[in-house]
């Protein structure tokens, strides 16, 4: 089982939110453990979408996906409200999907597009700034929102799954 970590907000304070993504043996289900909230039902699928595209990874092989089910949980103390949990989502699928784990230094931030871009999102210096509060030492965000000037947290800009998962697995420094 794969975990990443992404924030959640609630009353103005953020939270950390870890996505668990596991495959078992199946027929190509997505399937959801715990309470996934009504909304997240678009995103998760259009960012497990995106990472199909992921093919020039070493090990990964996009059949998977339709001789597994791929069950997705989100554990977090406050409700997951909009789509900056995206990234997050789509680093812990490929983990899974890789047999890897995600080191938990890491923190993510972004919404996925339908060509696996990273988008940007909102409240992004409260999100930096929390990422650092709640002990991440890295945090993966839209390279759009990189700030050259904030000694709060190791950022790592990105502008595609790709590289957020270059940054994640390989080291690779973007931006």
């Amino acid at each position: 089982m794969s975990k990443a970590h992404g924030l959640v907000e609630l009353d103005g304070r953020y939270y950390k939110a870890s996505v668990t993504c596991k495959l078992k043996s199946g027929s190509g289900r997505l399937l959801f453990s715990g309470a996934m909230p009504q909304e997240m039902l678009s995103p998760t699928k259009a960012a497990i979408d995106a990472c199909i595209h992921l093919d020039f990874l070493e090990g990964f092989d996009p059949d998977i996906l339709g001789r597994s089910d791929l069950v997705i949980g989100i554990d977090s103390p406050a409700p997951v409200v909009g789509e900056s949990l995206q990234l997050t989502l789509a680093v812990a699928v490929v983990a899974e999907l890789l047999r890897r784990g995600v080191p938990a230094k890491f923190c993510y931030t972004g919404i996925v597009g339908p060509a696996g871009e990273v988008i940007p999102v909102d409240d992004i210096v409260a999100k930096r700034r929390a990422a650092k509060v709640l002990g991440f030492s890295a945090f993966v965000l839209p390279v759009s929102q990189l700030d050259y000037f904030s000694p709060e947290i190791n950022q790592c800009p990105v502008t595609t799954i790709e590289e957020a998962i270059s940054v994640t697995f390989f080291g690779d420094e973007h931006g």
